[in-house]
């Protein structure tokens, strides 16, 4: 068994540190910059549409996504794979791929962040942002998105994950963007390192765009029984005795900075319909307090992370770093084992309740989600192809009235952030309005659409 004691908390030596990005916020940096011009120049072809794949420390699943790509029956495509500093390349050549090895890791932001820059530079008319494990539903799912966006002449169509996510609450991955667009709506928000990015990035091609679409039938799907970034992360950093914790410290930032990018409902127009706009408050209200409480829960857990509220509040752009971490959960699991999770569902808007007294009541749950587990003191999470479980117990417990009060200051927490949206909107600020157009400059105007035969 794999078994390691937390003990917890501030006073036995836990410490965090924090990597500044502030710099790369006020200075948006070059393409040099990031990869110190380590491009590998060779692809066969060109094509209109430039796949933009963040694959870090992942060859296997990268294996997987470009075997899948390359199934496609539409192959007006090039692909671009950004690496980390020290790995290594992964060929098909049944592709066109353009390598990208990173200078410093700045996270899945700053390599589509990157992967933009390049397609603008490059001028490819199109780019189709996404994680290493989004493979397309089907064999015909680029072809649809780029038919639906040329036959329109739409600036954005927004694919989908999986067929839970139709709303456009779903953030950019897995849509096809008009290059020309990245000019007025901005890059990718670098700063933001991992977490809030795709609901951010979302917010401002809805507004910059003229035409766009969301299609109401799933184009791309995780990998079956595959974990997402943020659950693979989280157990996997849990076991070797310190947390992932970059998502909550983003998504702080985004819920105090920059709210509106839930509430501007003006920016949803081409999708509205009767009830629409009601829907969606009622929705993104929900969303955010769910958020909250499970910072607030965080908190409770791990009391070290109540200096990420004072940071975030300031709208100080940073990686969280952890060093002579004491431990504060104890994990169990078979050895050898992986922990897995389903695909997420509806849970947080089908089952706000169920959520908010499930962990009022529940002591140890078994949990088919991994999304849960910092509800409870502990818990169980099942692996769905297997009879693998994990466990997991917090040091810090949380009574019943401790639990309240992390429901009431998630409440507060979550006015504060409508407070806040409702200023920005009648102001019209967002402070990633245009983020990286400066570093565009020098690249001059898009050129035109070029077929394959004429790209070289």
């Amino acid at each position: 068994m794999l078994r390691a004691a937390y003990k917890a908390s501030l006073g036995h030596g836990m410490k965090i540190t924090y990597r500044d990005l502030g710099h790369y916020f006020a200075n948006p940096p070059g393409i040099l910059e990031l990869t110190g011009d380590s491009e590998d120049k060779r692809r066969a072809r060109k094509g209109e549409i430039l796949i933009i794949i963040t694959a870090y420390h992942d060859r296997d699943r990268l294996k997987i996504a470009l075997a899948a790509l390359s199934k496609q029956n539409f192959r007006n495509f090039d692909v671009a794979v950004i690496y980390g500093k020290e790995d290594s390349y992964v060929y098909d050549k049944r592709l066109s791929i353009l390598h990208v090895r990173r200078k410093t890791d700045l996270g899945s932001c700053g390599a589509v962040y990157l992967g933009q820059m390049i397609a603008f530079r490059e001028g490819y008319v199109y780019t189709i942002g996404v994680d290493v494990d989004l493979v397309p539903a089907s064999p015909g799912s680029l072809k649809q998105l780029y038919e639906t966006a040329e036959s329109g002449g739409l600036d954005y169509v927004k694919g989908n994950w999986d067929s839970v996510s139709r709303q456009p609450t779903s953030g950019y991955p897995g849509g096809i963007v008009r290059t020309s667009i990245l000019a007025k709506s901005g890059l990718y928000p670098l700063p933001l390192y991992l977490g809030f990015d795709d609901l951010e990035f979302h917010y401002r091609l809805m507004k910059a765009s003229r035409k766009c679409r969301l299609l109401g039938e799933p184009t791309h799907a995780r990998f079956a029984n595959s974990v997402s970034l943020y659950e693979a992360k989280l157990i996997r950093l849990l076991r070797k005795g310190g947390v992932d914790t970059t998502y909550a410290y983003a998504n702080l930032i985004g819920n105090y900075t920059m709210p509106e990018v839930f509430f501007d409902l003006s920016a949803y127009h081409p999708f509205a319909e009767k009830s629409f706009f009601l829907r969606r408050t009622i929705q993104v209200t929900k969303f955010i307090f769910i958020a909250n409480l499970y910072q607030r829960l965080f908190e409770l857990r791990m009391p070290a992370l109540r200096e990420y509220r004072l940071r975030a509040r300031k709208s100080t752009y940073a990686v969280p770093v952890w060093k002579d971490c004491e431990e504060d959960c104890e994990i169990s699991a078979a050895k050898k084992s992986r922990v897995s999770f389903e695909k997420r569902s509806a849970g947080l808007r089908s089952g706000f309740s169920a959520v908010v007294s499930g962990f009022l009541k529940s002591d140890s749950p078994r949990l088919e989600n991994g999304i849960y587990l910092v509800l409870y003191d502990s818990c169980r999470v099942w692996e769905p192809s297997g009879p693998t479980e994990c466990t997991l117990k917090w040091t810090q417990k949380a009574s019943l009235a401790k639990k309240i009060g992390c429901v009431i200051l998630a409440s507060a927490d979550t006015l504060d952030n409508v407070l806040r949206a409702a200023i920005n909107i009648a102001r019209r600020r967002h402070s990633l309005d245009g983020y990286g157009v400066s570093a565009l400059s020098g690249f001059g105007k898009l050129r035109g659409a070029r077929s394959a035969s004429g790209s070289k």
